[in-house]
């Protein structure tokens, strides 16, 4: 039988990551793997430093509430802060 024309998938699938970071592959390509066993490896460091800005913000912002409690007591706290208590010139 002899035939031509071309050849394409009925099926294809993109394997890819949606992060940067990933260390060498762990095994070889065309190597047989089994089910679960680990194919490559992310890494943490990039993930590290995303959480500690995070935690570096939240701390910023936490004081931030602070001061503008304190203000706000001070604020609340003045002499003419109840304006019948102030005295009218």
């Amino acid at each position: 039988m002899n035939a031509t024309g071309d050849v394409s998938a009925i099926v294809t699938v993109n394997v890819g990551s949606q992060v940067s970071g990933i260390s060498p592959a762990l095994r070889r390509l065309q190597q047989l793997v089994k089910r679960a066993q680990l194919l490559a490896s992310l890494d943490p460091r990039l993930f590290q430093a995303q959480l500690e800005k995070a935690e570096a913000s939240l701390a910023s912002a936490k004081a931030n509430v602070q001061k503008a409690q304190a203000a706000y007591s001070d604020s609340s706290e003045s002499p003419c802060a109840n304006r019948s208590s102030c005295s009218k010139a």
